[in-house]
């Protein structure tokens, strides 16, 4: 009888030990989201993501960016371009994550669109 508590309890005990040192859970990273931003033949500009991002990110001349972000609830974002030539306008557009947002050259002024 002895013997048989006595395996009862070793048992027990290695169950509890194996679960203390079992592999550990992986920590979830926070999910991202992405808009992709095209610069079709306009002046460098700076695209600011309205409460998304406290950084401007410049997008180079004829360069396309992919600027990823935290993941919210919300899928639209609200993006302003600024061209860094005071002569051109700026640009304000609401799209949707994952789109593509197309700056280019109208006239004398530039112009956004999201694909």
């Amino acid at each position: 009888m002895k013997r048989c508590t006595i395996i009862v309890f070793v048992l027990i005990g290695s169950t509890i030990l194996a679960g203390c040192f079992g592999e550990d859970e992986k920590t979830k990273a926070p999910k991202k989201d992405y808009i992709i931003v095209k610069n079709d033949g306009v002046e460098n500009f700076k695209v600011t993501l309205q409460n998304r991002l406290k950084d401007k990110v410049l997008i180079p001349f004829n360069e396309t960016v992919r600027i990823d972000f935290l993941s919210t609830k919300t899928k639209t974002v609200l993006v302003q371009t600024k061209s860094q030539d005071p002569n051109w306008n700026n640009c304000s557009i609401a799209m949707q994550v994952g789109q593509t947002l197309v700056v280019h050259r109208k006239y004398e002024s530039i112009e956004c669109r999201a694909e």
